[in-house]
């Protein structure tokens, strides 16, 4: 759940989508070097050619997202602040991969200098 606490539009950066992307499952990502605030991004083979959606927001409107939804943000051009809160939720009884977790926080502690 992705809520709103300032405008948000295309100038500053509004939260896009691939319509019906969560039906690929999950899709291959790359290590992100050169994207600030990100740590993965989608293999291009998923993007080239899909029609991006984008909301605008009020304070306090929210977009909701499953983990397989294809999504990004664009540079904020306005310079007005796109603050929001995030909330990420996961089942009681689900389990983590402790294999992929490990390599995942080592990928972001070689991109980053920090795991999180």
């Amino acid at each position: 759940i992705w809520v709103a606490l300032d405008h948000v539009d295309e100038e500053n950066g509004a939260v896009q989508f691939i319509p019906g992307s969560h039906l690929q499952g999950n899709v291959k990502h790359n290590k992100s070097v050169n994207t600030p605030g990100s740590s993965r991004v989608v293999d291009d083979k998923y993007l080239d050619g899909k029609d991006w959606i984008s909301f605008v927001l009020n304070p306090g409107d929210c977009t909701v997202h499953g983990g397989l939804s294809i999504h990004r943000s664009s540079i904020n051009q306005s310079g007005n602040s796109r603050r929001a809160l995030l909330f990420n939720f996961k089942a009681k009884n689900s389990l983590r991969d402790e294999e992929a977790f490990n390599e995942y926080n080592k990928d972001l502690e070689s991109i980053h200098g920090r795991t999180y």
